[in-house]
């Protein structure tokens, strides 16, 4: 297994010059800062999203980025097992006023992966936001390794 450093160094290697967005769940976010700070990495902007359904979680516009992605074919990705076993384990849930957000209540399903294209998608779909409206730079989803 890579630990955070090593992997968050070739992640920012691949990016070194660029703008760095990056976008995390809060869930064990401390750790994630202790990692970075270890590893001496800085992004310019960090988005901390909440997966759930409902008025202090982000899962809602994230999820709903990403399913406007599926839909305009704006998602390409290699045949990937784990991702594949990530979105066939993921179970979308509604709060009351029918937001959707990823049900991570089971410890048992591994969506990891599918977590993180979905905050990857909605911090895109932010950018983009953000890019009409301020004149921003772009965004492109990376992968390591």
């Amino acid at each position: 297994m890579v630990g955070w450093p090593l992997f968050l160094s070739g992640i920012f290697a691949d990016l070194a010059g660029e703008r760095v967005v990056m976008g995390a769940d809060r869930y064990r976010k401390s750790e994630l800062v202790y990692c970075m700070a270890r590893g001496g990495f800085q992004p310019q902007a960090m988005e901390w999203r909440g997966l759930g359904a409902g008025a202090t979680a982000d899962g809602s516009h994230d999820v709903r980025a990403f399913q406007r992605a599926v839909a305009s074919g704006a998602l390409h990705s290699p045949r990937c097992t784990m991702a594949r076993m990530a979105f066939a384990q993921a179970v979308l849930r509604r709060d009351l006023a029918g937001n959707p957000g990823l049900d991570k209540r089971h410890a048992n399903r591994r969506i990891d992966a599918a977590s993180a294209a979905v905050i990857a998608f909605g911090v895109r779909a932010m950018a983009a936001a953000r890019k009409v409206s301020a004149g921003g730079a772009g965004f492109r989803v990376v992968r390591s390794g």
